[in-house]
């Protein structure tokens, strides 16, 4: 059912107009009737008709004021106007704001039924045509989508701008791409799984266009580019924690957040995967080693000055039991072993 909205500064004028037509017979409701054209405004940004009638002298804004301002927020708002003024000037005005029928008043209710049956069916016509362009722009993305999941990857694993370029050639709409690749990444296993990659994703494509084939391209990356490749943020957490081992709050939520922006869930499952050990373990050899080559080069250094030097200084005697259960020495002891060897 279309909605209309009524306005006249003159209330027996509303009530005669609602009492006239059988708005049930015409498939139309009467959303509101207001007696000024600002209360007009008001209603129409909580609920926006399909069809406006107003009257055109009104104070404070006319009723071809409000037709040009409604039009701004709804272009597709089909406006008839009620005026007592048979002046051509005026006319031709309301036609280029947009108004489908300036009716003379009095009116009769043939005249009112019959101008509202023509903005009905402009208003499906609207409709229809905004549908058949939703439906011809979700084909031409579709087909995008098909275009961009061919591309090969290069023999790194990569998929680079300039092949994502070459797939959108011809493309003047760059949203276009912005909303195949966002399908891609909502339908991804990736997507699915990385909630923070995804919202990233999204927002890294809302960029401008000399960003947006790169964006695309580490995205489909992401998802059809070799497994070696997608699992690139694996080594990424390898090599950072290689060199920050010495953090004390590194930990997976902290690489989750600050490294790689994926769930600290999927980002642990595959860091198992791909090393065979989980980050904890991970990060904790690397520490130990760190400590064992501390202890073998530095004998003079204070247990807890190793522990601080590998991200555990706030509790050395838990490093001391760490060392210890890795090496199956307490490290005074691993000193003393190691200081032998050397000296035989």
């Amino acid at each position: 059912m279309m909605k209309l909205l009524l306005v006249d500064d003159e209330s027996m004028i509303l009530d005669g107009i609602v009492g006239m037509v059988d708005w049930k017979r015409m498939g139309i409701s009467v959303s509101a009737a207001c007696e000024s054209a600002l209360m007009a405004l008001e209603c129409m940004k909580d609920d926006m008709p399909d069809i406006l009638l107003a009257d055109v002298k009104m104070p404070g804004m006319s009723g071809l004021e409000l037709v040009e301002h409604a039009r701004t927020l709804y272009p597709g708002l089909q406006c008839i106007i009620l005026s007592a003024y048979d002046d051509f000037d005026f006319a031709r005005r309301a036609m280029r704001a947009g108004v489908l029928e300036y009716l003379l008043k009095p009116c009769s209710q043939d005249e009112i039924e019959a101008a509202l049956v023509r903005a009905c069916n402009m208003v499906r016509l609207e409709q229809e045509r905004l549908e058949t362009r939703s439906t011809q722009r979700r084909e031409r993305i579709m087909q995008l989508v098909e275009r961009l999941k061919r591309i090969k990857p290069d023999h790194r694993g990569n998929i680079e701008a300039a092949q994502v370029r070459e797939v959108c050639a011809g493309l003047t709409d760059e949203t276009l791409l912005q909303e195949a690749m966002i399908y891609l990444v909502a339908h991804s296993v990736e997507g699915a799984a990385q909630a923070e990659w995804s919202l990233r994703t999204v927002k890294d494509l809302y960029t401008p266009e000399a960003e947006l084939y790169r964006y695309s391209a580490q995205a489909l990356t992401q998802m059809f580019g070799h497994t070696e490749t997608r699992h690139s943020f694996v080594y990424q957490m390898q090599s950072f924690i290689n060199e920050h081992f010495s953090m004390e709050n590194l930990s997976l939520q902290y690489m989750a957040d600050h490294l790689v922006y994926m769930s600290a869930d999927y980002i642990g499952r595959e860091f198992t995967h791909v090393t065979g050990m989980k980050f904890s373990a991970y990060l904790l050899s690397v520490r130990m080693e760190h400590a064992k080559h501390l202890i073998t080069t530095h004998p003079d250094m204070h247990t807890y000055e190793i522990a601080e030097q590998v991200g555990l200084g706030h509790n050395p005697r838990y490093f001391s039991q760490l060392f210890r259960k890795y090496t199956g020495m307490t490290p005074s002891d691993f000193g003393r072993k190691t200081d032998k060897n050397t000296n035989f």
